[in-house]
């Protein structure tokens, strides 16, 4: 009896040990999943941050490219210099209270304090500037008041006067003068010099 009892206590211990050792390794299993759950939500949060990182990366070179490109679109294209004229300064003489008679004929006439008519002594300070006067011939411009614009110093000694044309003649005028201006000049400038005409657009004008 004694044997019998001991028997069936041998074997409560040992169901008893096995119920046991499968609710532990019950739980471990469970967790291991829970932690292996956990690993894999990281995992997947990280490569999203990522992903969204990249995404915003890729938006933000996309623009940077397309500003560069406006950029260079907006940059001037580079050009060369142009010549710079070697210009004389001077001032237009406009009379008030009658004019000089006109020449007879068309010409360049330089008044100096050397050499100037007798009647034009007390008209200009000789002391501080020189004279200039043009007159031009072409038939198409008869009538008409001429304004020099610009005196460029060219090579060999030849001034060109660079002008336009300021009023035409009034309908029905019959007083068809050359036309002609006087320039107050630097002193000494334009001394020893040939002298060509022409209009804005490049056309020359007579002096003979």
């Amino acid at each position: 009896m004694k044997r019998l009892s001991m028997a069936v206590f041998i074997i409560f211990c040992l169901i008893l040990i096995t119920a046991c050792n499968a609710d532990q390794t019950a739980n471990e299993q469970v967790d291991d999943q829970e932690e292996t759950g956990e690993e894999t939500t990281n995992i997947q949060e990280t490569e999203e941050e990522e992903s969204d990182q990249q995404d915003g990366n890729e938006a933000e070179g996309g623009d940077g490219d397309g500003g560069e490109s406006a950029e260079n679109a907006q940059q001037p294209q580079a050009v060369e210099t142009s010549s710079v004229e070697d210009t004389v300064s001077f001032t237009r003489i406009w009379w008030t209270f009658g004019s000089p008679d006109r020449k007879p004929e068309a010409g360049v006439w330089l008044y100096t304090d050397e050499e100037h008519p007798s009647n034009k002594a007390d008209t200009f300070d000789f002391e501080e500037n020189d004279y200039l006067l043009y007159q031009v011939s072409d038939e198409d411009l008869l009538g008409h008041d001429l304004r020099a614009k610009r005196i460029v110093l060219l090579e060999d000694d030849v001034v060109k006067i660079v002008t336009d044309i300021q009023s035409e003649p009034s309908d029905g005028s019959d007083n068809l003068e050359m036309p002609r201006q006087y320039l107050e000049v630097e002193k000494n400038v334009l001394r020893g010099k040939s002298f060509i005409i022409e209009l804005e657009d490049g056309t020359p004008l007579s002096l003979n």
